[in-house]
């Protein structure tokens, strides 16, 4: 049965326009159940991301299997099945390989070289086996594109420097705040995923990280994950830290300015002449642009931080030709493995007929095996096993030899013909 696989990135349409193409969990569970029912579908991967929306699938028919993945698809996002058809990319056998290398290594992210894609896939390998729609062939194909994500991050230079709004923003922190980060104290506000994430990256690289959220749990729950020099605090806490600490970033969806233009003259006044760097990573903007026209603080917003990885990412674009090498020598491993999906099934046909043709000819002499002992007829019973295996033994060896042989399809379809598989 041939692999298949829909693709769908923000790259291939307008920003704002994926979200129509985007599933939550609870969009992700459905598919799972739908796909678990479906008789030309006998394996299936979903993997959902903010960039991509993907089914990888082991289907009875290529086209057919299309076709109906992209009406599932449309059934729980909130895309119309001509729209997914448009803007959905198909894949098809070693291509299906090819891509997810690809996916797994970086070289298709939004940041290239990011490592998060990794934990994306192995969520999703863990998703599908637990709605029990994975089998042999994409859990292989997956573990498969793991190692290949691993290797292209030791293996090349393909992950080095920033990779994610998370490492960036801290880079950009331990340039801009004027002293050694080992001396350093920062406050953080937002513990959603991207909070969350420069807690990560941050903790143990300044002497104090406080983190703050509206839920004053959410906070304490990320700080527990660190050590001593990671705590949490309250909205109001951080309000009066803002006069003592060397940075604060926001890292918050709220709708409103949290530092708005009133907060940010009482602010600077109550810094005097210490400096503050005012990071905003927040979508709406958390800090109200006039910050930027006092001397004592320094607002670095997210456009900057978006900069400096479009600068690393320039950096790393010679390491893709080095990635795409590792990704060859995947697939022509990922090759041999489709190439015994075709094969073992002729030669257990061929092993099957054998001993079918080997147990009647015994049934027809059993009459002249009436007188024999129970050590005679076990004899007989493991000569024949003998002589049926050392005559296919040469042929099927044959056969293995030329898994990767462009020829192996021929010769199947000759095996069958001969032996009338």
């Amino acid at each position: 049965m041939p692999l298949a696989a829909v693709s769908i990135c923000e790259s291939d349409v307008s920003t704002p326009d994926f979200d129509r193409f985007a599933m939550g969990a609870n969009a992700t569970e459905q598919l799972y159940k739908v796909l678990a029912d479906e008789d030309v579908v006998s394996e299936a991967v979903v993997v959902s991301t903010c960039y991509r929306t993907e089914v990888y699938a082991d289907v009875t028919e290529f086209h057919l299997g299309v076709e109906r993945i992209v009406e599932l698809l449309s059934t729980v996002t909130l895309a119309r099945r001509t729209e997914i058809s448009q803007v959905g990319k198909v894949f098809y056998g070693r291509g299906v390989a090819e891509h997810l290398y690809r996916v797994s290594s970086g070289i298709e992210s939004r940041i290239l070289g990011e490592t998060e894609v990794l934990g994306q896939l192995k969520s999703a390998l863990g998703d599908a086996r637990q709605a029990k729609v994975i089998g042999k062939i994409l859990n292989r194909l997956f573990q498969s594109a793991l190692e290949v994500g691993k290797d292209a991050r030791s293996k090349t230079a393909i992950s080095k420097g920033a990779t994610s709004l998370a490492s960036a923003s801290v880079r950009v922190l331990e340039s801009r705040i004027g002293v050694d980060p080992a001396d350093a104290t920062v406050a953080l506000l937002g513990a959603g995923a991207v909070g969350s994430e420069i807690a990560e990256v941050a903790s143990g690289r300044f002497r104090k990280l406080w983190i703050s959220s509206k839920s004053l749990q959410s906070a304490e729950a990320i700080a527990l994950r660190f050590g001593p020099s990671v705590s949490a605090a309250s909205f109001d806490m951080v309000r009066s830290l803002m006069s003592s600490v060397n940075a604060v970033v926001y890292a918050t969806s709220a709708s409103e300015f949290l530092l708005d233009s009133a907060e940010i003259e009482v602010l600077s006044t109550a810094r005097g002449p210490s400096r503050l760097v005012l990071l905003d990573l927040g979508v709406p903007r958390n800090v109200h642009p006039g910050a930027s026209e006092y001397t004592n603080l320094e607002l670095v917003t997210l456009e900057s931080v978006n900069a400096l990885l479009d600068v690393e990412a320039q950096k790393r674009t010679g390491s893709v030709k080095d990635v795409e090498v590792l990704i060859e020598g995947a697939l022509e491993e990922f090759e041999l493995i489709g190439a015994s999906r075709n094969l073992d099934p002729v030669i257990e046909a061929l092993y099957r007929s054998a001993e079918n043709i080997r147990l009647e000819e015994l049934a027809k002499f059993a009459p002249k095996f009436v007188n024999l002992g129970d050590k005679e007829k076990a004899a007989v019973e493991a000569l024949t096993h003998q002589i049926v295996a050392k005559i296919l033994h040469q042929p099927t060896s044959q056969l293995r030899r030329q898994a990767a042989s462009s020829e192996l399809g021929r010769l199947l379809e000759d095996v069958r013909l001969m032996f009338d598989l």
